[in-house]
């Protein structure tokens, strides 16, 4: 009878722990929850009115969206006497998805047909854009990227200025973490690659690519640099763009 009683107590005693240990654990799962609470800018709660896309966004220079800053330079010309905008540099909101129209005319669409995860709004990006971080500088882990429709199809079969892309080949976006002006990592990215031996190894990328930027936390801004295999004495001929969506940081 006394050792029986003395294994009840045991158990007892066991189950107690186990229940304490459960709820001890339950309660780390939620404060790290809240500790560590990601941030997703997906850029949903951004409007684009009736063109599926905006452009520029005035004297200001930027939109913001989750506290990040997105440069968005606009400039003008005038034809047939009116006066037109377009981005200078910086980012475009876009909700276009067509991966089918050639050229300059469809600088705004993603070749992944929408945003990542088939939502709606995502940006457009052009070489040497820049996003400032918010003040409290976050945690970043990781942006979702792709291609972008014009540059795309201009590496698929070329066009009147670049070439069509083959063995050798590429197209790369390299993104720069600085801090106080200064590069501390950077991280990149193909979103073409023809320069394996193995022709099967050849893409251009069309689905959204989760790039992990871990590596450049701590930082007060990304810079988004292009490069490519195709230039001339002026500069890169490949269409330089390229769309992003999802950027996560913890906090």
């Amino acid at each position: 009878m006394f050792v029986k009683n003395i294994r009840l107590v045991l158990a007892a005693s066991l189950v107690s722990t186990a229940f304490i240990g459960c709820q001890k654990e339950e309660v780390k799962k939620v404060t790290d929850s809240l500790d560590n609470s990601i941030s997703i800018v997906d850029f949903e709660e951004l409007t684009v009115g009736t063109k599926g896309y905006v452009d520029s966004v005035g004297t200001i220079n930027y939109f913001a969206s989750k506290n990040f800053l997105f440069q968005s330079v606009q400039d003008a010309y005038v034809w047939d006497g009116k006066t037109n905008y377009f981005l200078a540099k910086g980012f475009a909101i876009s909700t276009k998805t067509d991966t089918i129209t050639e050229g300059f005319i469809n600088e705004y669409s993603s070749f992944a047909g929408a945003g990542s995860n088939n939502s709606k709004t995502y940006v457009i990006g052009k070489n040497g854009a820049k996003i400032t971080c918010p003040s409290k500088k976050p945690f970043l882990t990781s942006v979702d990227i792709t291609n972008n429709t014009y540059a795309a199809l201009s590496m698929r079969k070329g066009d009147g200025s670049a070439k069509k892309f083959e063995k050798g080949d590429f197209f790369k976006l390299v993104i720069n973490g600085y801090a106080n002006g200064i590069i501390k990592n950077s991280v990149d990215v193909y979103l073409a690659d023809f320069r394996s031996e193995n022709s099967k190894d050849h893409f251009i990328l069309k689905s959204w690519k989760t790039v992990d930027i871990s590596s450049l936390s701590n930082t007060d801004s990304l810079v988004f640099n292009l490069s490519s295999s195709d230039n001339n004495a002026y500069g890169m001929l490949t269409p330089s763009y390229f769309a992003l969506d999802n950027l996560k940081a913890k906090y």
